[in-house]
Parts: C-alpha cells; structure tokens; sequence
C-alpha cells in the first residue's frame, strides 16, 4: 500500500543518517471463514483512522463474494537512528495528504 503511495516502510530520512519506519503496535483480525492453500482472496484495505504519528488500517478479507475475515492494523510513524530506540515523528504532510484519500467515512 505505501509503495502504491510513492513511498515505503523505510524510507532515508532527508539530511540524516536514519530512515523513517512504521513498526507495527497494534493488530486484531476476526475469522469468519475458512480458505485454503491455493486459494485466491481479495482483500480490501481503508484508512480508518490518522493520528498525528500513527495510522490505523482496516481490512477486509474475502473468498469470492463471502467475507471470511476482517481486521485492523495500527502502525506508528518513526524515526529510526544509528544507535537509538525508535522515536515517533509526525507523519509527512504530503503522505499524510495521500493517506486521507483512501480515509474512510466516518459518521
């Protein structure tokens, strides 16, 4: 999804000698039904929520017209320094800018 946004989940930050990173904090998924190997699924995704450094993904997972699992996945936006433990940064404008296209509603 990032790669389709022009970006990655590592990317070199600009001037510096670390990279920016979305290491995985939160993740959940509900089983509804079965596939198997060889099985070709589709799976849809949405941005459901945006923080100031994290975002929050849901998917929807489905074997032909039958939806057999739905989840989420919070990842957090970091810089990543030589020698430092990841520290959250704010997500870039223009991604951020991208990311709200594929936002879903909300009522």
């Amino acid at each position: 999804f990032l790669r389709n946004l022009g970006t990655s989940v590592v990317v070199p930050l600009p001037g510096a000698s670390g990279t920016m990173s979305w290491p995985r904090v939160a993740a959940e998924c509900q089983y509804r039904g079965t596939a198997r190997f060889e099985d070709e699924l589709v799976v849809e995704l949405a941005v459901d929520q945006i923080g100031t450094s994290s975002v929050t993904y849901a998917f929807h997972f489905f074997l032909g017209d039958q939806e057999i699992a739905a989840g989420s996945l919070t990842s957090v936006c970091c810089k990543i320094l030589p020698d430092h433990p990841p520290a959250s940064m704010p997500i870039p404008d223009d991604l951020r800018e991208k990311l709200e296209t594929y936002q879903v509603a909300t009522d």
